[in-house]
């Protein structure tokens, strides 16, 4: 079985903040949905943290601007919004899953790497490299394989 991996857990950063991640969540009342699954980071867990960092990165940029009360139920928007925005687009920050840069336009992020990952019979192991990939499954015969790649653009949470 393969399949893809966005972090990196080789890199020291990576590594200490999942330590630090697992060891905070065996001291709390066990929660089914804690980001973590048998010691390892979710994807999930680690694309939150990654966002809740580019915002800090952008409020940082984000000097001269004002909040005052916002209500939900208004309909009129913040006046800062688009302006904060584009700083948060501007936003870069090396994160948990990688260096994150966006697309200015259209704010999707861009130029992030994939591990491809083979399930070995101890554990996972990375089978592709920095320089492109070049992998042969090692099997016996030729078997037909299909591989589908799904990839959404909108984010569970990004309304158009």
């Amino acid at each position: 079985m393969t399949g893809f991996r966005l972090l990196n857990i080789d890199d020291p950063y990576v590594a200490s903040t999942m330590e630090k991640w697992s060891l905070e969540r065996l001291q709390a009342p066990p929660k089914q949905e804690s980001g973590l699954m048998d010691g390892v980071m979710t994807t999930e867990a680690a694309l939150m943290y990654d966002a809740v960092f580019m915002v800090a990165v952008a409020s940082q940029r984000a000097t001269q601007m004002t909040v005052s009360s916002l209500q939900c139920h208004r309909h009129k928007p913040w006046r800062f919004g688009p302006r904060f925005m584009n700083l948060f687009k501007e936003a870069q920050w090396d994160g948990l899953t990688g260096h994150i840069v966006l697309n200015k336009t259209d704010g999707l992020r861009r130029d992030f790497d994939l591990d491809i990952i083979s399930l070995k019979e101890d554990g996972t192991a990375r089978v592709s490299t920095d320089q492109g990939v070049g992998w042969s499954g090692g099997c016996a015969r030729a078997l037909p394989i299909t591989t589908r790649l799904s990839l959404s653009r909108a984010l569970p949470f990004h309304r158009e």
